[in-house]
């Protein structure tokens, strides 16, 4: 049985500003609200900068500027950009990243997470974005409770989950089940 969240997301999300870049040694550098001091593990970096060259976080971080006092209190433990949790259940660290693939045209983000496995992690893509976009991530805890869009009942998650939130419009709430990700309509 798969248990799912969804909460309100009362946040104001404004137009993203230019894209993050990466820093000599892998570390991005944020604006003064980061809050999690993350650092991707060599071999994903590795893996992104093979893919994906050039590759940037997405800098979504206005929310957090519009929303610090709030965020503050709940003792914001990821970024809008970059999240890491336990999705599979397996008291490992997993990763979940928003970045930007620079294109000819136009820019592509793409939503990419990284479950750790005995082999090493696995890469799964939960979303892919043309141009520019009001999106970021949100860490839902394992136990914390939500509902899907069109279903009376409250469930609760068993292990950690990822939304993406659309500004003033959607949410999408992935669960790692069995060997990928299961996506939800937490919002609307």
């Amino acid at each position: 049985m798969i248990l799912l969240i969804c909460s309100c997301f009362p946040f104001v999300l404004f137009g993203q500003g230019k894209k993050m870049h990466m820093t000599k040694d892998g570390i991005y550098t944020p604006p003064k609200h980061h809050r999690a001091n993350n650092k991707l593990p060599d071999t994903i970096q590795k893996s992104l900068d093979t893919q994906y060259p050039g590759w940037t976080f997405v800098n979504n971080y206005l929310l957090f500027d519009y929303m610090d006092s709030e965020l503050r209190q709940q003792n914001y433990p990821f970024d809008p950009n970059f999240i890491i949790g336990d999705f599979n259940g397996d008291g490992h660290r997993d990763y979940v990243v928003q970045i930007s693939k620079p294109d000819l045209s136009d820019s592509t983000d793409l939503f990419l997470a990284f479950i750790s496995t005995p082999q090493g992690f696995k890469q799964s893509e939960l979303l892919t974005v043309h141009g520019s976009t009001d999106q970021y991530l949100w860490l839902n805890k394992k136990g914390t409770e939500g509902s899907e869009v069109g279903s009376d009942s409250t469930y609760t998650f068993v292990h950690d989950a990822i939304t993406i939130v659309t500004w003033e419009r959607a949410s999408q709430t992935y669960i790692y089940s069995g060997d990928d990700f299961e996506m939800l309509i937490t919002g609307d």
